[in-house]
């Protein structure tokens, strides 16, 4: 998908962050702990759109992997190909 700007109205960016959520197991992508927030990969304000490959699942509590990943502690796994991998063997099974 192209990094072009693209930002959906508030009805279906809900209905897409729902999907974002049972994409991810209702959870935080890097730790498994239920998320709380969701990321934009590429960030909205350097251009980056409302879509569902944009847009993952990160906690902020317990161990604020949101955070986190703002500051550069942590990185994302690369492409979406590897995040479905990272998520099949990391994720905790509410």
């Amino acid at each position: 998908m192209s990094s072009a700007r693209f930002k959906l109205s508030a009805p279906k960016y809900r209905k897409l962050l729902e999907e974002v959520s049972e994409r991810d197991w209702f959870c935080c992508v890097i730790c498994g702990e239920p998320h709380q927030t969701p990321h934009h990969i590429d960030k909205r304000s350097s251009g980056g759109g409302d879509y569902i490959e944009n847009i993952i699942s990160l906690c902020v509590f317990p161990n604020d992997c949101h955070g986190k990943v703002e500051r550069g502690e942590i990185e994302i796994p690369g492409t979406e190909l590897e995040r479905v991998g990272y998520y099949s063997k990391n994720q905790k099974r509410l």
